[in-house]
């Protein structure tokens, strides 16, 4: 099977504009809601079949980020039925004169699938940032994945 790369989208959303304790990964169909938010709210029921022939997305949830701290998508990509979203976060760790604290979606394109059986991968490479001029001078990252399966019918 031939990889492909995925669209993929980054939006920030203010702590109130979401479920407290939602999950990290979910797969939705893009019919769930204009926004991106909404779509989230609306993929809590991960044992429901998802339909074929629809676009689907999958949201990655990250934890609460403060004003500085970066998230960017490193690849997004599908092979065969497993598609896996490789992000890399940087936690700002010095002081602040002021922050808002956010919540990230990112957004995947996986389109319109077959039936069968799917897995989403998202893997995480967290760093903590020192120097907002210099994002490179980071520790060591640490690593953290989250799994979805799913079904599509």
């Amino acid at each position: 099977m031939v990889k492909a790369e995925l669209q993929t989208e980054i939006v920030r959303l203010p702590l109130a504009d979401l479920p407290d304790d939602g999950p990290r990964l979910v797969v939705v169909e893009i019919a769930a809601g204009a926004a991106v938010a909404t779509r989230y709210r609306r993929a809590w029921d991960t044992a429901r079949p998802l339909p074929a022939g629809q676009p689907l997305v999958a949201l990655v949830r990250s934890t609460p980020l403060s004003t500085p701290d970066r998230i960017h998508v490193i690849d997004a990509s599908s092979d065969g039925q497993r598609f896996t979203i490789n992000l890399d976060i940087r936690y700002y760790s010095g002081d602040l004169a002021a922050n808002v604290v956010t919540i990230a979606l990112v957004q995947v394109m996986l389109g319109s699938l077959v039936p069968g059986e799917h897995q989403a991968i998202a893997n995480e490479a967290t760093t903590d940032l020192f120097d907002l001029n210099s994002p490179d001078n980071t520790r060591p990252a640490t690593a953290v994945a989250h799994a979805l399966g799913f079904r599509v019918q």
